[in-house]
């Protein structure tokens, strides 16, 4: 249980590299993460790559980034994970490194939200994952879903 004073801390995962490609019309999933982190920051603390680095603009050493998204997960009370269809070809926009994050956040326990359509187009495994409690699947991505979706999730913590 939170203390009245404290904020909750939110994860708020996804691909970067496929988003930071300009003149590409996946861009426009920027807009949904820059919205989901606006509103969410106002009731708790957000860790996200994507505002951390800028969408890809500001680099960091590949050890540091590995340290610190674990870290992230390991300290957040709730894990939200967006991975976007390309908008072109409907397939997911994949990265190694949101999957990695995926599984490392299985093994926590934690109330997680993964915001992902097209659910046949990934594997097995992946597909296992999001059927375990307590985590919640969402099939649409969109700023308002993924709000209220944390926003549900935050209130259950009290």
């Amino acid at each position: 249980m939170l203390l009245y004073e404290d904020k909750p801390t939110v994860f708020l995962g996804g691909p970067i590299t496929h988003l930071a490609i300009k003149g590409s019309p996946n861009v426009q999933y920027q807009d949904i993460f820059l919205q989901v982190f606006a509103v969410l920051s106002e009731r708790a603390h957000v860790y996200s790559a994507h505002i951390e680095e800028d969408f890809g603009n500001i680099v960091f050493a590949p050890a540091e980034i590995a340290r610190r998204d674990l870290q992230w997960i390991d300290s957040a009370h709730i894990l939200l994970f967006i991975f976007p269809h390309c908008v072109e070809t409907a397939l997911p926009l994949r990265t190694d490194g949101t999957f990695i994050e995926l599984g490392y956040a299985a093994t926590k326990q934690k109330p997680t939200a993964v915001f992902m359509p097209n659910i046949s187009n990934h594997c097995l495994l992946t597909q296992g994952l999001l059927q375990q409690k307590p985590w919640i699947h969402c099939s649409h991505i969109t700023s308002e879903l993924i709000i209220e979706t944390a926003f549900e999730m935050l209130d259950e913590l009290n």
